[in-house]
Order: C-alpha cells, then structure tokens, then sequence
C-alpha cells in the first residue's frame, strides 16, 4: 500500500488529522485564550465548541461531496481551510476571530475527514492491491496517533521559541503538504 501515492496522501491527511485536531487544539487554544488574548479559561472551551460544531457540520456535506465528486476535491478543500485557518488562529487578537476561526477550521476538518477515509475505504477494497487492508488500516490509524502525541509537543516548543502564531503555523505547513499530495495523488473513487 505504501507504493501508492493515494494511500502515501492519505497518511499525511491523517498526520494532519491527529495534529491539528487531537493534539494542537486542544493544547494550544486554551493557553493561547488565556496568555495572547488575556481571557478567562471558559472562553478556550467556546473556541473548541466551535471547532467541533464546524466539523459537526461539514462532516455530512463532506462526505456527500467525496461520494458525488470523488474524494481528491473534498479531501483538498478541507486540508486548504485548515492550512488557512491555521494562520488566521495564530494572528486571532479578538475572541471574536478567534471564534470564527476555529468554526471554519473545524469545517475544514469535516469536509476532510469523510473523504480521506474513504479513499482508504477505496484503496482497501480495490481487487488489485497487494497488500492486506488490515495492517493498511493499522497503519493508518498509528499515523493519526502519531500526530496527536508529536503535534501537541512540537508546536509547543515552536510556541516557547518563536511565539503562537509560529505554533499554529506548523499545523498550516502540514495541511499544506497534505493538500499538495492530495492534489497529486490519483483519484481513488469511481462510479
């Protein structure tokens, strides 16, 4: 599986994945809410609502538009908000764009995620792979969590030595990495 550029994309989706969702967010907005923004600690948890009503959102539409116009066009789009957003987080001097920009990252997210694994779904299926589609699955699954474990670390590091909005950017470097091999990648849906 790791011969195809499709599944190499997918992997670097779900690094993004685990980065930006499980680890960033969750260890950067609260700090940055609280030392950049001066506010109390309840206003990190509007900005993680408004991730996840983003995400919550998009996530159906995401998934319909991966089924109707195959996976590349949903897949590229999501990973393109995120790597914006990513920078507009780090620049956020108001609650205000703070909120904004997590709800779109987290539509970014939802229009993402359905279509990255499903091109997995497709890869897995295909009668001409080559390899199991369990330890693919594995695979995938251990790069997401590779994500959520060194995003949250690095970026932190990033953020000691270089301040916040350098922080947020190593989630738009990501996602613009994973945006260019999407677009690279062969589509894996068909009719």
């Amino acid at each position: 599986m790791l011969r195809r550029r499709s599944f190499r994309a997918a992997l670097l989706s779900n690094v993004l994945n685990g980065w930006t969702v499980y680890g960033v967010r969750v260890a950067l907005v609260p700090l940055y809410v609280i030392e950049e923004l001066s506010q109390p600690s309840t206003w990190s948890g509007f900005a993680l609502t408004a991730f996840a009503v983003g995400t919550a959102a998009a996530l159906p539409i995401g998934g319909r538009w991966s089924d109707r116009s195959g996976r590349r066009p949903a897949a590229a789009a999501g990973s393109a908000v995120v790597a914006v957003t990513a920078l507009w987080l780090g620049f956020a001097t108001t609650l205000t764009g703070l909120v904004a920009a997590a709800l779109l990252s987290g539509v970014g997210t939802g229009l993402m995620s359905p279509a990255v694994n499903a091109s997995v779904g497709d890869l897995v299926t295909r009668r001409d792979r080559d390899a199991d589609g369990g330890p693919a699955l594995a695979g995938f699954q251990m790069v997401g969590d590779l994500g959520a474990v060194v995003g949250p670390v690095v970026a932190g590091l990033v953020v000691e030595w270089s301040g916040y909005a350098a922080g947020f950017a190593t989630v738009s470097v990501i996602a613009t990495v994973s945006l260019v091999a999407r677009l690279t990648a062969p589509e894996t849906w068909s009719r």
